[in-house]
C-alpha cells in the first residue's frame, strides 16, 4: 500500500509518501513535501534508522538549513535498502527541526514498514505457523494495528503483512472474530483514517491476538480495570 501520512503545525504542512510493505531486498523511497506556510528554515532531520535497513538521504538535504518563503514547496526523499534475508517490521521514526522567528520547533514524522517476502495462504482453513506468527507479532506491534486489522483484516493482510489470503480464510476470520454480521470491511475512507490513527474502531482500546499455546487463565495480560474496552482474541482456529 502506498500510504500519504499528513503533520501541520501553525508554520508548515509536512506530508510524507512510502510504500506500507515490501519484500526483502527492495529499494524504496520515502517523499517529503514540506509547504511553508510562513517564512521559515528547515534546519536538519535527524533519522532512527533500524539496523535491518541502510539509507542514503535526499543529497538535497545537505543545503540545509534552507529558508522557505511563504507557499514555498520543498520536496525531499530518502531512499531505503532493505536487506534480501532480513524480514521485520516496525515504525521508523525522524524529527524535523525548523527554526521560525528565532524560535526553534521539532516536528515528529513516522510511518510504518514491514519487510515480509510475499506468501500465499493456501487452503480454508487456517493459515500455517509462520504466517500466523507474522500476523500476531504485527497486529500487537502497536494499539493502531489492530484497529487496522478489525477495520478491513482482507486489506490488513495485503498492507501490512504481504499475505494473499482466499476469499474462503477472509470469511474464516470474520467468523471467529465474531465481525460477520457487522457491516464489515469498514468503507475506504474510514479504513484510511484508522491507518493514520485519525479514528479507532468502535471503542475498542487495544486487540491483542494470542496464540492458543499461549493462553492461560491467569494471563496477566488481561487487564482487571472495566473502564478499558481490551478485546483478546484466540487464533486456534485462523
Amino acid at each position: 500500500m502506498l500510504l500519504t501520512t499528513y503533520t501541520s503545525i501553525e508554520w508548515l504542512d509536512v506530508s510524507t509518501t512510502a510504500l506500507t510493505v515490501v519484500n526483502p531486498g527492495t529499494q524504496l523511497v520515502l517523499e517529503m513535501n514540506f509547504t511553508a506556510r510562513q517564512a521559515i528554515t528547515l534546519m536538519d532531520i535527524v533519522w532512527e534508522i533500524p539496523d535491518t535497513l541502510s539509507v542514503q538521504p535526499d543529497p538535497a538535504s545537505e543545503i540545509f538549513p534552507y529558508s522557505m518563503t511563504p507557499g514555498e514547496l520543498y520536496l525531499g526523499s530518502l531512499n531505503i535498502r532493505t536487506f534480501q534475508t532480513q524480514e521485520g517490521f516496525g515504525e521508523i521514526n525522524a524529527v524535523l527541526v525548523v527554526s521560525i522567528a528565532g524560535e526553534t520547533v521539532q516536528i515528529p514524522i513516522r510511518f510504518w514498514l514491514s519487510v515480509f517476502e510475499r506468501k500465499s495462504a493456501q487452503g480454508a482453513k487456517a493459515l500455517n505457523d509462520e504466517l500466523r506468527r507474522r500476523l500476531i507479532q504485527v497486529v500487537n506491534a502497536r494499539a493502531r494495528n489492530g484497529h487496522i486489522f478489525l477495520a478491513n483484516f482482507q486489506a490488513f493482510f495485503d498492507d501490512f503483512l504481504n499475505i494473499e489470503i482466499p476469499p474462503s480464510l477472509a470469511k474464516l476470520v470474520g467468523e471467529e472474530l465474531g465481525l460477520a454480521d457487522e457491516s464489515l470491511p469498514v468503507y475506504p475512507e474510514l479504513y484510511y483514517e484508522i491507518i493514520l490513527g485519525k479514528q479507532t474502531f468502535y471503542g475498542i482500546e487495544k486487540l491483542e491476538l494470542i496464540a492458543e499455546e499461549d493462553c492461560n487463565e491467569s494471563d496477566d495480560r488481561f487487564d482487571p480495570d472495566d473502564t478499558r474496552e481490551v478485546a483478546f482474541i484466540n487464533l486456534d482456529n485462523i
